[in-house]
């Protein structure tokens, strides 16, 4: 595992046959925190989207750790979890259904779920709402839950669609928890607006 985490080429990027992104390249390492910076629809979610594989690219190559997600999708995604704008909750699950859920999915062990999901909640302070279902939630705590649910997974590059400013006060007790505590060498690309 000696290649980067992620190199991205040459990439071209977007949606319904026209590039917004256009030979983007840049290189996470490990340890780095990369905020993509822009006006509204300068191509900021396009390209998470893309690197992530839920856009197709239009050109160029993304790599993670010298894979890509053609290649070996499971392997790239095991590693990454994506926290999107907008809260995807399923309003029939209560918060623990849907930990339970994401674990499952992620094939996160019995053992190991037990261990992380005490402490998140704690942290994440929704150890009183874990069996209420997401519609009574406010927006604020329905984006704490998809931040929950990256933690959740360990992953070694964490990728959030929500912008910084608006989501601060989200990461930043659990950053300097989880930086202390289980993301020592964990890698972070965060969207930034330009105001």
């Amino acid at each position: 595992m000696g290649d980067l985490p992620l190199e991205v080429e040459n990439l071209n990027a977007g949606y319904e046959g026209k590039a917004k992104v256009r030979r983007l390249d840049f290189q996470l390492k490990e340890g780095e925190i990369v905020g993509l910076i822009g006006l509204n629809g300068a191509g900021k979610s396009t390209t998470m989207k893309t690197i992530l594989g839920l856009l197709p690219k239009m050109g160029g190559s993304i790599r993670f750790w010298g894979m890509t997600m053609e290649e070996e999708p499971l392997q790239v995604k095991r590693r990454i979890a994506y926290i999107p704008e907008m809260p995807l909750l399923y309003d029939e699950l209560t918060l623990w259904e849907h930990l339970q859920w994401v674990a499952m999915a992620y094939g996160l062990d019995q053992a190991a779920f037990e261990a992380r999901v005490g402490p998140l909640l704690t942290q994440f302070r929704m150890e009183g709402v874990k069996h209420h279902f997401p519609s009574s939630f406010s927006k604020g705590m329905r984006q704490k839950v998809m931040v929950l649910f990256a933690f959740l997974m360990l992953p070694i590059i964490l990728v959030s669609g929500i912008a910084f400013f608006q989501s601060l006060p989200l990461y930043v007790l659990p950053l300097v928890w989880l930086g202390g505590y289980l993301f020592t060498d964990r890698l972070l690309i965060w969207k930034l607006r330009w105001m």
